[in-house]
């Protein structure tokens, strides 16, 4: 399918930047999120979570992009992820009643993400597995 190498340039372009923005400025986070960071341990928690993984995240899609051999396995873990996070942020959503413009925005981009996603990732061959002696 010709739309996995540009979904995950897509990816890597959401992802990598938004992953070192939190990275470098975690502060920006509880700007538009309304998080309180109210130790140093949850600042670095911050940087983990938002800047390392996302930044790993937009790594891998931009490799996925790169080498055919891991396009399947970044399209897999994109499914996944975004999978993850929109059910997460409609279960907070139903149990909180916790809507904002902000929680709106990445519930619909998680969920559309999400939904394309899987559906390139189902599409995408198989890989061709070599016997253990070969």
């Amino acid at each position: 399918m010709k739309l996995a190498k540009p979904f995950l340039i897509l990816n890597a372009v959401a992802w990598l930047p938004w992953g070192i923005t939190c990275l470098i400025n975690p502060a920006l986070l509880a700007e538009l999120t309304g998080l309180a960071m109210t130790s140093p341990t949850a600042i670095t928690e911050v940087r983990t979570m938002y800047g390392g993984v996302q930044t790993s995240v937009g790594l891998f899609c931009l490799l996925g992009a790169i080498y055919s051999t891991l396009t399947r396995p970044a399209l897999g873990m994109v499914a996944f992820i975004f999978t993850g996070l929109a059910v997460g942020r409609v279960a907070g959503f139903a149990i909180d009643l916790s809507g904002s413009e902000y929680t709106y925005g990445a519930m619909g981009f998680e969920i559309v993400a999400a939904v394309f996603a899987i559906i390139i990732f189902t599409k995408q061959p198989l890989p061709t597995l070599a016997p253990a002696n070969a």
